[in-house]
């Protein structure tokens, strides 16, 4: 009826050029169409009413609001009994402290919210809506009802029908093991967390618009389930994304965005931006269950540090490129390590499925449990640069803590699960733990979902808490009841999951990509898992070597003789290794029980090398990996990117899952038991990293089929780039010794690669010492030069630095060693003396030579 009542308004608005011809036949419509309006659209205009934030009309039972959010971000909200107008507030988005600046552009039957950065409009019907961006393209033009309801009116169940055409693609979401797609681009999931992964409702569109949905959560109630989810499914069928909710309130932000990088920047203005995780979180850390006495955290520390002397050894060991001019050889029998973490043993003598529900005096809940590791100890740990960490449950075991749990109303009734949204209840909790940190206990890991779906997000706020502080050295706020509530943080945080909700990335949150079987399968999966993560928005996230060897066994006692079900063996676990030498996490997990998966020392001969080589490349990297990782928090640029964020127009890294990005390295580890690997290279120059490749550097795009010994990691980095590596440490908290060096990847005078290096001198807190060092290469005249802020003296720094060029010929020109100070340079034009040697095209020793 939309032409009869265009004529219908024509004449009522007795305009001049109103010459339309009516028929008889069209009075009769008109007439019709005169009650409609009357009956239906005059209410409606009438219901339409302005909000702090935009504007919402009502229709049917259904309130409907369009806002700004976040700088970036519109809302379309959806109440369906009148409530008070705004967003939900949920752990899965930060408050806004000011809003952007917009205008309500009215028409005669629909409204606009338009912001500098992009417009949402909506019928004052409900009968469409549409989204622009900041210049005015259209990127949503939605021709059905807004939040329709799937049955009744005043049902709980409606849909968001998004437009997006059938070749389009949906990329985010996340991933759980049972899934393995073979590709990034997505077609349907529901919002859960599992112990085998998760799925977030944050997604990219090729229409070009980032997405996340918001709905509330239930904190009323403890699930029985394994797994926590929230009312929110979605599709990619036919022409569509639909969204279908079944609650009350929905918030839909939605955000212009040119491509997935762009769209992951705007998730982290509206979920929170990453923490800055303590620096022995960029080393290796080691996960075990059945730690059974004191001596046996200590023991395993002697075996990974060798002897006495290992410290000096290793951090005095040789680069390939002599950093000083010194020969040597790195020790045989080191191996870094950074944290040690325990399973429930360190605080309960009780398993957990063991405890009665009226509590045990077994279980110390937060008090150390000294027959598995006592003060002592964890000092001892933390006195030689290892950090101790463990296992955090969802419920309370001890019998008198029960009871100070259920009178601050912090559990659910008639169980022994905690419920800590309330602020009450998160200082309670906060409170209990703070003995334990000032023991030395700085890490957390969950292997538990929780009894709702934003309890991780509610225990990562009570973990990094500081109780009572006045005064605190910084502050993290989370969108939590109160909105007004904040985190207190003094020391940095790190928390291990085994699944991820928007949001956790503010508190220190790692993902691990847990409930996976140790095999082939597992591995390749396992890498899935982070890629896909990444590509959702998860800064921090690790495949734990081994996998979860209790999964498999599991399995193999009912399945005995099903050979497919492979347990680790040397050649898997070096893979695995290598997979988590670039991660943005390296982990290892071990449970004694099962005897299936070795430390690194107890490897076959035949391996142990290899493992340590792909452990010291990673400590190598190490200023390289923390320089990006503190980018990443005060600039919101990522640190790891999969290829379809980094080359959005080029089609084919849509099947790339198994690479990515760290910086301007292109990481392709082997997650199948082969030594020749199938790998994409994207458009540009490329130089390989593997010592058996060729010096000279290649062009992409293009598929390559490279030979890939058991020994080396298929890796590129990217011409253009400037990267720097060090003497591997045994701990990455140590103090930096040796030379930094610059590496330059540069084939063209017109390349000027730029990088700074992030040094501090704890590493530890929020409040510390630190020093930026600014390198730029000028690619005309062959100098690297840099400047240090601040100019004054930070203990813990480099002192000396030393470049490397590697040239479109396939050569590389290494410097002498010069002193950092506060400013200078290094010239490698011809004829220079500070040129030091030039290896010729094809020699290219390794790491780990």
């Amino acid at each position: 009826h939309t032409h009869n009542t265009r004529i219908l308004l024509c004449l009522l608005a007795t305009r001049p050029a109103c010459t339309m011809s009516v028929s008889c036949t069209q009075l009769f419509r008109l007439t019709r169409a005169a009650v409609t309006v009357l009956i239906v659209c005059m209410p409606l205009m009438c219901a339409a009413s302005n909000t702090p934030q935009g504007v919402e009309f009502t229709s049917q039972g259904r309130t409907v609001e369009a806002a700004v959010a976040t700088e970036g971000w519109l809302r379309l909200s959806l109440q369906s009994s009148p409530q008070v107008s705004g967003a939900i507030e949920s752990p899965m988005v930060q408050p806004v402290r000011s809003y952007p600046p917009f205008q309500r552009n009215r028409g005669s039957l629909s409204t606009e919210i338009q912001t500098g950065y992009g417009t949402i409009g909506l019928a004052e019907t409900l009968s469409s809506w549409y989204v622009k961006s900041g210049s005015g393209d259209m990127l949503i033009d939605a021709r059905t009802d807004v939040f329709s309801p799937d049955q009744t009116p005043q049902s709980d169940h409606v849909t968001l029908t998004i437009p997006l055409a059938s070749n389009g693609t949906v990329l985010g979401s996340g991933m759980t093991y049972a899934e393995a797609p073979p590709t990034f681009d997505q077609t349907q999931g529901h919002v859960v967390m599992s112990t085998s992964g998760y799925r977030s409702s944050f997604l990219w569109l090729s229409s070009k618009v980032a997405i996340l949905a918001v709905v509330q959560d239930n904190t009323t109630s403890a699930s029985s389930s394994d797994d926590a989810t929230l009312p929110i499914h979605w599709a990619h069928t036919g022409s569509n994304v639909s969204f279908a909710f079944n609650a009350s309130r929905v918030d839909v932000y939605l955000a212009p965005a040119s491509d997935p990088m762009v769209a992951i920047q705007l998730y982290w203005k509206l979920t929170g931006t990453p923490a800055l995780l303590p620096k022995s979180a960029f080393g290796f850390l080691v996960l075990r269950s059945g730690w059974s006495a004191p001596s046996s955290f200590t023991d395993l520390l002697k075996q990974f540090s060798g002897d006495s002397s290992a410290h000096h050894r290793l951090s005095a060991g040789a680069h390939w490129n002599a950093l000083n001019q010194t020969s040597g050889q790195r020790s045989t029998s080191v191996f870094p390590v950074d944290a040690l973490f325990s399973d429930y043993e360190w605080f309960s003598n009780v398993a957990p499925s063991s405890i009665p529900s009226n509590g045990s005096v077994h279980v110390a809940d937060f008090l150390l449990n000294t027959q598995t590791i006592d003060n002592a100890t964890v000092k001892a740990l933390n006195a030689q640069q290892v950090s101790f960490g463990g296992v955090r449950w969802s419920s309370i075991g001890n019998n008198g803590t029960l009871a100070q749990a259920r009178s601050n109303q912090c559990l659910f009734a008639g169980t022994r699960n905690l419920s800590l949204r309330s602020i009450k209840c998160a200082e309670w909790y906060a409170s209990q733990l703070a003995p334990l940190k000032s023991q030395g206990v700085t890490m957390f890991w969950s292997r538990q979902i929780g009894t709702y779906y934003g309890f991780l997000s509610d225990l990562l706020r009570a973990e990094t808490m500081s109780p009572n502080s006045s005064n605190p050295p910084a502050r993290v706020s989370l969108r939590l009841s109160p909105p007004s509530s904040s985190i207190a943080v003094s020391q940095r945080p790190l928390s291990l999951l085994p699944a991820y909700s928007p949001g956790m990335q503010l508190a220190g949150a790692t993902f691990l990509t847990a409930g996976v079987e140790p095999s082939w399968k597992g591995l390749a999966t396992s890498v899935a898992m982070a890629t896909q993560s990444i590509m959702s928005g998860v800064p921090f996230v690790s495949s734990p070597i081994g996998g979860m060897p209790a999964a498999l066994t599991a399995k193999r006692q009912q399945q005995p003789h099903d050979m497919t079900l492979s347990d680790t063996d040397g050649q898997l676990l070096t893979r695995w290794y290598q997979a988590n030498t670039f991660l943005p996490i390296a982990t290892f997990y071990q449970d004694v029980s099962t005897k299936i998966t070795p430390m690194p020392f107890n490897m076959p001969t035949e391996y142990v090398n290899t493992v340590r080589c792909a452990l010291t490349t990673r400590m190598s990297y190490l200023p390289y990996l923390y320089s990006l990782h503190y980018r990443q928090h005060t600039q919101q640029q990522l640190a790891f990117a999969t290829l379809p964020m980094m080359f959005p127009d080029d089609p084919a890294t849509i099947a790339t899952q198994y690479e990515w990005m760290v910086g301007d390295l292109l990481i392709a580890p082997v997650v199948h038991d082969a030594k020749t690997w199938q790998m994409y290279l994207p458009g540009g120059t490329w130089y390989p990293l593997a010592s058996s490749a060729s010096s000279l550097p290649i062009k992409g795009p293009r598929q390559l089929s490279i030979h890939a010994p058991l020994e080396e990691l298929p890796s590129f980095v990217r011409d253009g780039a400037l990267v720097v590596t060090a003497d591997p440490l045994p701990h990455a908290s140590a103090a930096p010794s040796g030379v930094l060096v610059a590496s330059v990847y540069a084939s063209s005078s017109s390349l000027n690669p730029t990088f700074s290096v992030y040094e501090d001198s704890d590493g530890l807190h929020q409040s510390t010492q630190s020093r930026t060092l600014h390198l730029t290469w000028n690619g005309t005249t062959s100098i690297l030069s840099w400047t240090t802020v601040p100019t004054t003296p930070v203990p813990n720094t480099f002192q000396l630095i030393q470049v490397v060029w590697y040239t479109v010929t396939g050569e590389s020109i290494q410097s002498r060693v010069r002193n950092i100070g506060t400013s200078g340079f290094i010239d490698l034009a011809p004829n220079s003396t500070d040129i030091y040697r030039t290896f010729a095209a094809g020699r290219k020793p390794s790491l780990c030579t």
